[in-house]
């Protein structure tokens, strides 16, 4: 299926057309009947390079899916203008995580290489139902500041270097959690 963008339909052939770099994202994200775009699905085109700050402007947007691209760079502060987005999907990428700050239920960032510590601004996403950060190279202890996400549904941090123990006092407030995956860590 083909991504959809207000009244102009493109092609897979079109995106294709479209140059596999920046540039190109650049163009599709920067053309003018793009201003309220519900969702874009850009997942497995090869774009490359770093996700232009341009996708800031799209200010309907709800979800952006670009999964299995070959972006690579901090994720743009400028989604913190997309207030109505609710749904964001980078796996399979290299990203690293700036800052977030945005009204999202799901977030997917597996398959980027993050390394280090379960990132803090993961916290002020409070409205988060889903979050997966499997397979990944992140390592220490999960954060008690995680169980502070109380609308969580589905937790899935598995394959990475993660240690320590979870209490179970912790995991409760986690009250709506139905699935939970911390499987092979360490």
């Amino acid at each position: 299926m083909s991504p959809h963008f207000g009244t102009h339909h493109w092609s897979k052939n079109t995106i294709q057309r479209c140059q596999k770099t920046v540039q190109g994202c650049k163009m599709i994200f920067g053309t003018p009947f793009l201003a309220t775009p519900i969702g874009v699905a850009l997942s497995g085109t090869s774009f490359s390079g770093e996700l232009p700050t341009s996708i800031g402007r799209l200010g309907s947007l709800t979800a952006l899916d670009i999964s299995s691209c070959e972006f690579t760079g901090k994720i743009p502060h400028s989604l913190a203008n997309l207030t109505d987005l609710t749904h964001l999907f980078l796996s399979e990428n290299n990203f690293s995580v700036g800052t977030l700050s945005c009204q999202l239920t799901s977030f997917t960032l597996s398959k980027n290489q993050l390394s280090g510590q379960i990132p803090s601004c993961l916290m002020n996403l409070t409205h988060l139902t889903s979050l997966f950060l499997l397979e990944n190279s992140l390592e220490g202890p999960i954060p008690s500041s995680l169980f502070e996400l109380v609308n969580l549904r589905y937790l899935f941090l598995y394959s990475n270097y993660l240690n320590g123990t979870v209490e179970l006092h912790l995991l409760s407030k986690l009250k709506d959690l139905t699935d939970l995956d911390l499987s092979s860590n360490r």
